[in-house]
């Protein structure tokens, strides 16, 4: 996800009263999903050293948690739901703000 999307999301969301945890990797994603509850997770189909798909296969495994994959493109998106998530959303390529 850019960076932009990702610090419009997690600022959203506090608004709403959520808590907001963030990992930067597949590797630390997943092991936060086993050691922790949360009531949503949401992949980035791209995050480093393990796919957000793959990542969504292995977390739906043993955890019901829904899961929600940002994609990139259409083939992704048909692979996440493939991969169990419960939700997958094509990101946003841009923000702009037109004035």
């Amino acid at each position: 996800m850019i960076d932009a999307f990702k610090c419009f999301l997690k600022s959203n969301l506090e608004k709403e009263g959520c808590m907001v945890d963030q990992a930067y990797d597949g590797k630390s994603s997943f092991l936060k999903v086993q050691q922790f509850y949360y009531s949503l997770v949401i992949l980035d189909a791209a995050i480093p050293y393990q796919d957000g798909i793959t990542l969504c296969s292995k977390i739906k495994k043993d955890n019901e948690v829904p899961v929600i994959v940002v994609t990139h493109n259409d083939h992704q998106m048909l692979e996440s739901f493939q991969a169990g998530a419960d939700d997958s959303k094509q990101h946003v390529k841009e923000l702009r703000h037109d004035d």
